[in-house]
């Protein structure tokens, strides 16, 4: 499958960078590690301070988590 097949995020969705943040306002947040679009969200993989590793998919349009 080429990559142009990809289904893209809807154009109501919030900025990524706006999800982002919200990640980095967490408690306990360190840093972000990926960030995935498939099944039509984003899933952000983070870590904590005390190194525990979070997993969290985010709704584009609304930017809050599923």
């Amino acid at each position: 499958m080429a990559a142009d097949d990809k289904p893209l995020p809807p154009p109501n969705a919030k900025k990524l960078s706006e999800i982002i943040a919200k990640v980095e306002q967490r408690d306990g947040f360190r840093y972000v590690d990926e960030v995935d679009w498939d099944s039509g969200a984003y899933t952000v993989t983070y870590y904590t301070a005390d190194k525990a590793k979070v997993e969290i998919t985010y709704d584009p349009v609304t930017a809050e988590p599923k």
